[in-house]
């Protein structure tokens, strides 16, 4: 059944130093020089995660202020192993930023990406998960989806999470909201 997420139950991971949580809303600033390490769950990168049961899919929408070149934000899967995708939206210069998905695995990483206008700055992000399956989509709009990736996972037992974080010396506002979870059990 899908529902309305209250933003207020999602547990923070790291927090940051400035931010507004409500029920329908989180409203943040990232901090200079951080970012998600790649397979370990001690990131510097602001994150939030919820655990859903059995088959389920989540989206959210992000709105986005960047300012310099690899400001990013977006959504983070982990299974028990610690992440396994991250999929977000990165600032590269005044013309150009990318969408993109990174899947993790034990002897490294691999990605996806497309290219998008730097003018873009909201994105819904959506991750379906069945029987093993994921399918990572994004929408301009929050009505029209399209897939930008899709791989296997290997475990039931996973969380979805929230991220924003600046890499280089800089720091954006985002706001996250609209989050719904759909759980088949």
């Amino acid at each position: 059944m899908e529902k309305s997420i209250d933003l207020k139950e999602l547990k923070w991971v790291h927090e940051p130093k400035r931010a507004v949580v409500d029920h329908k809303k989180i409203i943040l600033e990232t901090e200079p020089n951080t970012s998600l390490n790649l397979l370990g769950k001690s990131a510097e990168a602001v994150e939030m995660e919820l655990c859903p049961r059995g088959n389920f899919h989540f989206s959210v929408r992000c709105d986005f202020l960047y300012k310099k070149a690899f400001d990013q934000c977006g959504i983070v899967l982990y299974d028990a192993n610690g992440r396994k995708m991250v999929c977000g939206c990165e600032k590269r210069d005044g013309e150009v930023s990318k969408l993109v998905c990174r899947v993790y695995h034990s002897d490294g990483t691999d990605r996806s990406e497309r290219e998008i206008g730097s003018a873009i700055q909201w994105m819904y992000y959506r991750v379906w998960v069945r029987g093993g399956i994921v399918r990572i989509q994004y929408s301009f709009n929050g009505k029209r989806y399209s897939d930008l990736r899709e791989f296997a996972i290997g475990t039931n037992v996973m969380k979805i999470g929230i991220y924003a974080c600046s890499p280089g010396n800089s720091a954006f506002d985002c706001v996250f909201s609209e989050a719904i979870l759909d759980e088949e059990g």
